[in-house]
């Protein structure tokens, strides 16, 4: 992986090997039926210089199972295997078992933003009623962070929802029935809040009388014991984890030796606490953090920089895809597709003059015959 590494990479940096790196990973189905797996590459310098690329797509003919993606890659130098947080947040809403309220929205949404006339008339109807939102948004499962933008807005245009249902003549109990109401109420804070500890902002705009309090209550402990499973992992680096982001509020007792002295003198340099309360945590490090002052507590924040928070640069590359691998460029072979997708995922400015420059010219000599 090394190799693979310098090779994607190194081009841009040739100090490559001075980086510790990172992997995302995320896998999705294109228009051919084709398993596109992609793998996204963060590498940060001991300047805490940041960069993330697109390192390969693999093209994944048979089974996806998370065993053929490790074996595919050999990915054996791993410090931290984790699924994506974000991911696993929207995992835990299953516990609230709400399926028929996400049924509803998906249904409802589904019927005015797939059929043509019925999108149009909708439309019409927002600008009429001066609607502070201009559509209803999809959702697909495929596509998961979407779940909390289309329930929000849902959420917005309920009356005008309910409105054009009834002009339509459709049946609007359900979007008028006091439990359901409360149901999505309760699953919209739930998807836009990311603490467990939840500000109740739609489910406050009910009436309290009507809301079964008991019931809410046993399904927030529900979700507390599904964050508590899903996220055990994360609670064995707690220790390491807070000294990375809250390296003036752990006790230098709690850390291991190699860290003491280094923390308590960070922990005694007012300049330092104060840079640290005003500023992002990589500009924190990146500034004020010498290497040669503090090198292992440099190395420690290098290494938990050097994750991916989510794979939300994965999800953006699907998004692409659908627009690059068509209905009508369905054929696009698997190599077109990986250097398509590369070139609009990049970060990477390419230098054309350059390129230009590398290549040899070609110099043809006409032989003009003249009869």
């Amino acid at each position: 992986m090394v190799e693979v590494f310098d090779y994607k990479i190194g081009a841009v940096n040739r100090r490559i090997r001075a980086y510790l790196y990172s992997l995302a990973l995320d896998e999705s189905t294109d228009r051919g039926d084709t398993a596109q797996l992609a793998i996204f590459i963060r590498g940060i310098t001991s300047n805490f210089e940041v960069i993330e690329e697109l390192l390969d797509i693999n093209h994944m003919k048979d089974t996806t199972r998370g065993e053929d993606i490790l074996s595919e890659k050999s990915i054996n130098y791993i410090i931290i295997l984790y699924h994506c947080i974000i991911h696993q947040e929207q995992l835990c809403a299953k516990v609230l078992e709400m399926k028929n309220v996400m049924e509803l929205v998906i249904h409802t949404v589904n019927f005015i933003r797939s059929r043509g006339l019925n999108h149009r008339q909708f439309k019409q109807l927002l600008e009429g009623c001066g609607s502070e939102a201009e559509d209803v948004i999809y959702f697909s499962q495929v596509r998961w962070l979407s779940r909390a933008a289309t329930l929000k807005r849902f959420w917005i245009l309920l009356p005008e929802i309910v409105l054009f249902l009834k002009i339509k003549g459709k049946d609007t109990s359900l979007l008028e029935n006091t439990d359901c109401l409360n149901d999505l109420a309760f699953l919209i804070d739930m998807t836009q809040i990311s603490k467990v500890l939840v500000r109740f902002k739609a489910l406050s705009e009910r009436n309290i009388n009507t809301i079964d309090s008991e019931r809410y209550c046993t399904l927030i402990l529900k979700l507390i014991d599904e964050f508590d499973t899903r996220f055990c992992d994360f609670k064995k680096e707690k220790n390491e984890l807070d000294l990375f982001a809250h390296p003036f509020s752990i006790k230098a007792e709690t850390v291991r030796n190699e860290f003491q002295m280094e923390l308590i003198e960070l922990q005694n340099n007012k300049d330092l606490k104060e840079a640290y309360k005003e500023v992002e945590l990589l500009e924190f490090y990146k500034k004020y953090i010498s290497i040669e002052v503090f090198p292992h507590l440099c190395r420690h924040a290098i290494k938990y920089f050097s994750l991916f928070g989510s794979t939300y640069n994965c999800e953006q590359l699907f998004s692409k895809m659908k627009h690059v691998k068509t209905e009508q460029r369905n054929r696009l072979t698997d190599e077109h597709l990986t250097n398509t997708l590369r070139i609009a995922s990049s970060n990477i400015k390419a230098d054309i003059n350059h390129l230009c420059k590398k290549k040899n010219s070609v110099k043809f000599h006409i032989d003009r015959t003249f009869v």
